[in-house]
């Protein structure tokens, strides 16, 4: 799970930067965020390493040294290229390591570290190896998550139209040259739940060298794998005995002299003078140490002053954000997969059902107890039919049901026609409601979510009133992007006849061009939005 947030590099901002392992830097919290599910912490270069409970210092000391000499191969203590450092800290790159998949649920569950400042990567302990290849031939994972940290947000941010990994980049080049051709994606959600993505119609073709076939792995996804095997076959990473047999049906060339003779064109590139790229394989020692573990600056432990009003408040919130925007999504794919013939309707079926009633199950009183004392829940300020809530089960009853309105509201407000049965005649039409379902219901629930965070932000006295100019911009990005999502998979016929099947009533009714569709759209869930925060002002 990597968030990239990609910035030009700049030479001021390294020579700034403390580019020295031997000495770390004081540990100072780069997001509050990570704070709630991580207890130790190493810093390396200013790039950020936290880990739970379930992980030894031994190998979150290990991930941090396999960092620290993709950064500097010739252990001088200095970033072999202090602007790809530079991007890095910029972005606040930061590893993430949990001891397991089920040890990372809660924190990938968590919206306020999904959505903090941290550019992130995941690593799971009981995947790190140390040992390999020198004593070992099980595998290090280390050496695939760090590096991906380090080309997509450092290398890819730094020099993009080299190693970018947007199509057109010399990278991208080599690597449509490695899978026997140019595949991308059309649009997210051949991404999202997809069986396509950025995956050739029919297989590779015969030739192709270079076989990922991860069906949620867009064509970024793509690249970034890509410089993975071909540098750390480069650097001898995957020639251990048994290793190419096991990765054959995604990569054939594991030995430097492979991707030599083989892949020129990504050969060239990784050896290109000028460009200061690993020519090492870590392997988790670093001559000027690193580390060692210690606390996490981030340890949020409330302790005695923590806001009881602001965190009832918020988690009260967070409830009546998630509950909607999950219940919108089900409902939509259920329609959606009526109109394309892919489910039967009507809506909700029970697939459908239990995806719904999980998520009402997440409304719990068990989680307001834990929350919210009655003092709290009583003073937080619940408002419309949620005013007499005074204890769990009630404040639990009172969400539910504000998020079953605006539930019905939103799905009514995308369908032109959400109590259909039949496959839809017009395939065509299908996909563009389709796609106007999804990118309206998008806008919906990350509206909600931001102004959300404004109100919280406002609970706590760092804001004068919401929607802030920040809540306002993000808006507005949504917005843009939703009006660009229609237009390009809508004509303004389609979006008359859309008006010609609606069944009675439907807001949107009479639209005539993309542009009514999409406004029409962002007004009546900005509607919907207020209308359900107002239940916790």
């Amino acid at each position: 799970m990597l968030q990239s947030l990609y910035c030009s590099p700049c030479v001021a901002l390294a020579l700034l930067i403390a580019p020295s392992a031997v000495a770390p830097a004081a540990a100072q919290c780069p997001d509050p965020a990570a704070g709630n599910h991580f207890s130790r912490y190493v810093n390396v270069m200013g790039v950020h390493l936290f880990a739970t409970p379930a992980v030894g210092d031994t190998k979150l000391e290990h991930a941090a040294g396999v960092l620290a000499r993709y950064l500097d191969s010739d252990q001088d203590g200095v970033a072999d290229d202090p602007a790809v450092l530079a991007t890095l800290v910029a972005n606040k790159a930061a590893m993430f390591m949990f001891g397991n998949e089920n040890d990372a649920q809660a924190a990938f569950n968590d919206d306020d570290l999904m959505d903090s400042s941290l550019t992130f990567q995941d690593l799971f302990a009981d995947e790190t190896v140390i040992g390999y290849p020198a004593s070992t031939n099980q595998f290090d994972f280390a050496l695939e998550e760090v590096l991906h940290l380090v080309t997509s947000v450092g290398w890819a941010g730094t020099y993009a139209s080299v190693f970018g990994e947007q199509s057109g980049s010399t990278l991208a080049l080599a690597m449509d040259t490695a899978r026997g051709g140019h595949f991308e994606e059309s649009g997210g959600d051949q991404c999202d739940g997809g069986t396509q993505c950025a995956l050739p119609l029919g297989g590779y073709p015969p030739g192709a060298w270079y076989t990922y076939d991860d069906e949620t792995c867009d064509y970024r996804c793509m690249a970034t794998e890509y410089i993975y095997w071909a540098l750390t076959s480069l650097l001898g990473g995957q020639q251990a005995p048994g290793r190419p047999g096991d990765i054959a049906d995604e990569w054939q060339l594991a030995t430097p002299a492979q991707v030599q003779s083989d892949d020129t064109a990504i050969y060239d590139l990784l050896t290109a003078q000028g460009y200061a790229l690993p020519t090492v394989l870590p392997d988790g020692n670093y001559g000027p140490g690193v580390g060692p573990a210690g606390d996490n600056p981030c340890d949020s432990d409330p302790g005695p002053g923590q806001d009881d009003y602001s965190r009832c408040a918020k988690t009260l919130r967070k409830m009546l954000t998630k509950y909607p925007a999950s219940g919108v999504k089900n409902l939509g794919k259920c329609v959606n997969g009526v109109n394309r013939g892919k489910t039967v309707g009507p809506c909700p079926d029970a697939k459908t059902q239990n995806k719904l009633d999980r998520a009402a199950d997440n409304v719990s009183a068990d989680k307001i107890d834990t929350a919210c004392d009655s003092q709290a829940l009583t003073g937080v300020g619940l408002a419309g039919d949620c005013t007499a809530a005074t204890n769990a089960n009630q404040a639990a009853n009172c969400l539910l049901a504000a998020g079953d309105t605006a539930i019905n509201e939103m799905v009514d407000l995308e369908f032109a026609d959400p109590t259909v049965t039949d496959t839809m005649a017009d395939q065509p039409l299908a996909r563009c409601q389709q796609a106007l379902a999804k990118a309206a219901s998008k806008y919906g629930s990350s509206h909600a979510k931001a102004l959300a965070k404004c109100l919280a932000l406002h609970d706590k006295g760092n804001v004068a009133s919401c929607p802030d100019s920040k809540t306002n911009a993000k808006r507005a990005k949504l917005l843009d992007k939703m009006e660009r999502t229609v237009d390009a998979r809508c004509t303004n016929a389609q979006a008359a006849a859309l008006s010609a099947l609606a069944a009675p009533g439907w807001s949107c009714d009479g639209s005539a061009s993309t542009t009514e569709l999409a406004d029409c759209q962002s007004s009546g869930h900005d509607a919907a939005v207020d209308t359900l925060l107002a239940t916790l002002p």
